[in-house]
């Protein structure tokens, strides 16, 4: 079986990881009040970057733990933990490199780091190889990229709705779906604290060649301004400037 861990017996402790995440600097993992932080990123923003930092950082603080990270597809979930230059096993700081298993019996990889942690890799459609509530961190990517809207749904009633556990969600807003998770949370977040909802634009990413920024700024390269703030700046539908249509 892959293995699971008896949450009666985990231990927390202080700190965090070297990392360059000054943003988020002294949202305490332990603090109850805020459940889920949500980043609606424009393309190529960095979201990457963001989820897998503080992934590692709870990783990091919470030994003993259960995590997941969750695409849309197996593919894409992999390369979050692989072979993406923001992967995890890329970016950890630890001296051993975490280890990337598979189990045969329920078709379900998993990644244990060397402080007893057990990240389980899923996408939208082996959600059932794990008890949701045995969870106690989960990095969702893409979350307005899952195939229909009965994947979305379940993932937000499985992973985002839970009473216990906290949850980091990236993704560019999307117009193609029916549902759309990021303006859900969004929404869920005008009305609750526990959601803390911030956007990531294209342009604030210091790593992009500067020939790219001035390519992406301007508003010609758009079918309309709805488009460039859906792209670049990240907007849902429900924020000022992010209506679109179908």
């Amino acid at each position: 079986m892959s293995p699971m861990k008896d949450k009666t017996n985990q231990t927390s402790q202080g700190g965090s990881m070297d990392i360059e995440n000054k943003a988020e600097k002294g949202l305490d993992f332990n603090d109850p009040s805020w459940k889920g932080e949500v980043w609606s990123c424009g393309r190529a923003s960095g979201k990457g970057f963001k989820g897998v930092h503080r992934f590692l950082e709870y990783v990091k603080s919470n030994p003993n733990s259960v995590v997941v990270v969750m695409a849309p597809t197996l593919g894409m979930a992999l390369d979050m933990c692989t072979s993406g230059s923001a992967s995890i096993i890329r970016m950890s700081k630890d001296d051993d490199t975490p280890k990337i298993s598979y189990n045969l019996d329920r078709d379900l990889y998993y990644i244990t780091f060397n402080n007893g942690t057990i990240c389980h890799i899923l996408y939208s459609r082996n959600l059932d190889k794990i008890d949701p509530n045995s969870i106690d961190y989960a990095w969702l990517d893409e979350v307005d990229f899952y195939e229909d809207r009965n994947d979305t749904q379940t993932v937000t009633k499985l992973l985002l709705k839970r009473d216990e556990g906290k949850y980091i969600a990236t993704g560019t807003p999307c117009k193609r779906v029916v549902w759309s998770t990021l303006n859900s949370l969004y929404i869920d977040s005008l009305s609750s604290n526990t959601i803390i909802f911030k956007n990531l634009s294209t342009l604030d990413n210091p790593l992009l060649p500067e020939s790219y920024i001035n390519f992406v700024s301007k508003l010609s390269n758009y079918d309309s301004v709805y488009d460039y703030n859906q792209e670049i700046l990240g907007l849902t539908e429900n924020q000022v400037g992010g209506q679109y249509g179908n």
